[in-house]
């Protein structure tokens, strides 16, 4: 499964693209895509936190999305990482 958002930063003026893409049921990879410049980072989820955190409500990738979402809402302007 893929979900794909484009969410609008607020206060900067700037989008990002977010994609969850699901490799197995408790591993996913997040694709964070701005203007020229793109981010992967793997994410580890075990249902029992998942469970906790949703009671179900919403899918994996879902949470996951809204989670780098809320992230990046908060992410100071200008923020450069030399990974």
């Amino acid at each position: 499964m893929l979900v794909r958002r484009t969410i609008f930063i607020k206060n900067r003026g700037d989008s990002k693209t977010i994609e969850v893409r699901k490799k197995n049921s408790q591993e996913f990879v997040v694709t964070v895509s701005e203007k020229e410049t793109r981010t992967e980072h793997n994410v580890t989820f075990d249902d029992g936190d998942y469970e906790n955190f949703t009671e179900g409500k919403i899918t994996k990738e879902e949470l996951i999305k809204r989670s780098f979402e809320f992230l990046l809402e908060r992410e100071p302007d200008g923020n450069n990482r030399d990974e």
